[in-house]
């Protein structure tokens, strides 16, 4: 006989084991909903502190920004500087930033806030001759808060500053105004309409027209000039016709040297080319693996041509032709104007013509070309560098060996100049500015400018910051430098983005 209650007993198991699993599940469910509101309340304190991160170094990008690059100098603050940087590194920071070199934030929105500060030290200093470059770090520590939540997160942006002082290359700036333009350099100063600045990267609080607090041009290239003649001097007056004679390899004589097109022998070897008198022509172009430089005058015609892979040279003119086992100085010394300055090919007969097409280099990959001249000079065509890809609103530079620099007593853009001109090049511009004399022209230029004054009647220049940084090396002048020492800041950029560990 079946004993009594056995099926309310196993009711009853059942019922405890179901409501077991059923606590279980719902203490399951409270857990994992504790656990979710904790990872999202994390993952919106860490949203927090980086945004106070970001906040904080754009705060720093806009007061570099607003800051009147390039800041004057005294010699006698360069040289406390230059002597002990460890003494001085809050004041060069401060000069720099225009605020103390610590600093703290905050911010936020109702419930959520954010809060931190920033920290800029010096790491090191190099002594780069004319100037001084100090490289420096900034941390910016951000912690992220929700109101009546004890939980918060911290987050760490490391970034790099690097500032230079001193007789600063100009390259450095992108398009600088110099002071003091009472030359009859054309009035153009800030705003320019049609002008469009596009800086480097860690560059861009210099992507603008910036103003030199005092004249900063020097009125003579001095370095690109002794490293063409071999010569040493110290102001343009010791550059008499008796030691250019020298230089030259001419016979001794009062008189001025004759006009003409002349390679410079030197102890080394061959120095540059120095020209005396205006050019009519001076046409760059690429054949093969030579770089070729024609000039024509009123009366001849010369060319030179160098391979810097089988380091050889040659040279033509009037009297006859000479070839040597040695490489050139890539300098160029033009004593007058320059009517007609372009970029070419090789016509049927191998005697170098201005060309209009975009896709055409005149200027060799790895050669570094500096041309001086006294006078204006006009400018007729493109002036392309090999290993440079243009992508749609871009320039791709694929090594940043190849390099060309103009120094002349005033850039002009001439009126036979193509609709749509491509320049990459240094332009700077000692005497009359930079100035376009057909109407509405379109100038894409890589690289950067500097004059007294900029006339685009009309048209639009767009500048894409290339600084040209030249490495030190027997076949190129020193930098052009600033007459006068000032400071600017030559990188900002992000560099390391970390959680606290001191979190």
């Amino acid at each position: 006989m079946p004993r009594r209650g056995a099926a309310t007993l196993a009711v009853l198991c059942l019922f405890v084991i179901f409501s077991s699993l059923g606590l279980g599940l719902v203490f399951l469910t409270q857990t994992s909903l504790e656990i979710g509101r904790a990872v999202k309340t994390l993952s919106v304190l860490e949203i927090l502190a980086e945004n106070g991160a970001k906040q904080e170094y754009e705060a720093l990008a806009s007061l570099l920004a607003g800051r009147p690059f390039p800041l004057p100098l005294d010699e006698e603050r360069l040289e406390d500087w230059r002597g002990n940087p460890a003494a001085h590194a809050s004041a060069i920071l401060e000069t720099a930033l225009g605020r103390e070199a610590a600093s703290a934030f905050e911010g936020g929105w109702g419930a959520h806030s954010w809060s931190g500060r920033s920290d800029a030290v010096i790491k090191g200093i190099q002594d780069l001759g004319p100037f001084v470059r100090a490289q420096c770090g900034i941390t910016i520590l951000s912690r992220g808060n929700i109101e009546a939540r004890p939980a918060f997160r911290s987050v760490r942006l490391e970034a790099s500053l690097d500032i230079s002082a001193g007789s600063v290359p100009l390259s450095f700036f992108p398009v600088l105004l110099d002071a003091g333009a009472d030359d009859g350099a054309p009035v153009g100063r800030p705003p320019l309409p049609g002008l469009t600045v596009n800086p480097a990267p860690g560059l861009r609080h210099l992507g603008r027209v910036l103003e030199a607090p005092a004249p900063l041009i020097p009125e003579w290239y001095g370095p690109a000039v002794e490293h063409a003649l071999d010569l040493r001097l110290f102001k343009p007056q010791d550059l008499s016709a008796a030691r250019l004679r020298q230089a030259l390899g001419l016979e001794a004589s009062p008189d001025p040297v004759p006009d003409g097109v002349y390679l410079v022998r030197s102890d080394d070897g061959l120095g540059g080319v120095y020209v005396r008198g205006d050019l009519e022509e001076l046409i760059l172009a690429v054949d093969e693996d030579r770089q070729i430089l024609f000039f024509r005058n009123r009366d001849s015609a010369y060319t030179l041509s160098f391979s810097p892979r089988r380091g050889t040279t040659e040279f033509s003119g009037p009297t006859g032709g000479e070839a040597f086992d040695a490489l050139v100085r890539p300098v160029v010394i033009i004593d007058g104007k320059v009517a007609s300055l372009g970029g070419g090919r090789l016509d049927d007969s191998g005697t170098p013509r201005l060309s209009s097409g975009e896709d055409v280099p005149s200027l060799l990959f790895g050669v570094r070309l500096t041309i001086v001249s006294t006078g204006p000079a006009t400018i007729s065509s493109h002036l392309i560098r090999q290993g440079v890809e243009w992508r749609p609103g871009l320039p791709y530079v694929r090594e940043s060996n190849t390099e060309l620099v103009i120094f002349a007593g005033g850039i002009l853009i001439g009126e036979e100049a193509p609709s749509r001109l491509v320049l990459q090049a240094q332009l700077v511009s000692s005497g009359a500015g930079f100035s376009v004399l057909g109407r509405n022209r379109d100038i894409h230029l890589l690289g950067s400018l500097q004059a007294s004054g900029i006339s685009l009647a009309g048209g639009r220049l767009t500048v894409d910051h290339d600084p040209g940084a030249r490495a030190d090396g027997a076949s190129v002048p020193g930098p052009l430098g600033t007459t006068a020492p000032v400071l600017v800041v030559t990188s900002f950029k992000p560099e390391s983005w970390s959680r606290d560990e001191n979190e």
